[in-house]
């Protein structure tokens, strides 16, 4: 918003095609500038959290020397259903978390007429209600179920999500906002529960769950393609919609599994 949008030039498609060679060279320069700035930006600073990184001398884990079979530990990983629907559930949120972000100022300023440095003051709105429900969301756990505030949280965003389809204005726009306050609580939860029960096959079950981020690349472009092929950023946020209920369909699953658990822990116990 401050070092690129702010930058760029508002002419349209229409009028840069209009435009003389010079001129639109000119505006490209300027344009590829402001992008070029922060990106660099950010590299120096990466290259001197690397430095920091290997001059410092880093603490050896506990675990260091203990080797990773990882044949045997995939057989016993995809056994365990809860593990592999966890990591099915990660890659689709991912998927709805980037699909719903990437679309936000696009969906901004066709709904509200505005430019996209005015539209990136409601995906900032968006991205700080989503830090904020982090942590009540949080704090509601000690009271609600992990698996049943997660399926909650879906299911609210789902209705959001329609809310965004077929709503016009400031109600689509402050529904998009919304559905950030319910994807807060998301990944982590979907991890922990995910992670439950893996033991020694915690590192390679947790590298799957992390790999499940390749989500946010598939389906986002799968959410572009339902833009393109019906003209209608609007009708896109289907695509995250359908994600969202495949993590309650996670959640309930979980949910079930954890009763039946205390139910034979119950009786164990009884016995």
């Amino acid at each position: 918003k401050i070092f690129i949008l702010s930058n760029l030039n508002q002419a349209n498609a229409e009028e840069r095609g209009s435009m003389a060679t010079s001129q639109l060279e000119t505006i490209q320069k300027q344009e590829l500038a402001a992008v070029m700035g922060p990106y660099v930006g950010v590299a120096l600073l990466l290259i001197v959290l690397w430095l920091v990184i290997a001059i410092y001398r880093m603490p050896r884990a506990s675990d260091h020397n203990q080797g990773i079979d990882f044949v045997p530990t995939f057989k016993r990983l995809i056994r365990k259903r809860h593990y592999v629907w966890g990591v099915i559930a990660q890659f689709f949120y991912v998927g709805a978390q980037i699909g719903v972000w990437s679309f936000t100022i696009r969906y901004v300023m066709q709904e509200l007429s505005i430019n996209e440095e005015q539209a990136a003051n409601y995906y900032l709105a968006g991205l700080i209600l989503f830090i904020v429900s982090r942590f009540v969301c949080t704090w509601l756990m000690n009271f609600v179920s992990p698996q049943k505030l997660l399926a909650i949280l879906a299911v609210l965003a789902i209705l959001l999500t329609n809310v965004v389809v077929f709503g016009e204005g400031y109600v689509g726009v402050f529904a998009l906002i919304g559905i950030s306050g319910c994807m807060s609580l998301m990944f982590p939860t979907i991890f922990g529960m995910a992670s439950e029960g893996l033991d020694e096959d915690r590192k390679i079950g947790g590298s799957g769950l992390i790999m499940a981020i390749l989500g946010g690349a598939i389906v986002t472009m799968i959410q572009g393609q339902v833009s393109d092929s019906f003209q209608s950023i609007k009708l896109a946020f289907i695509v995250p919609m359908v994600c969202f209920a495949i993590i309650v369909f996670y959640a309930l699953k979980k949910s079930r599994s954890e009763k039946e658990k205390n139910t034979d822990e119950t009786v164990l116990s009884d016995t």
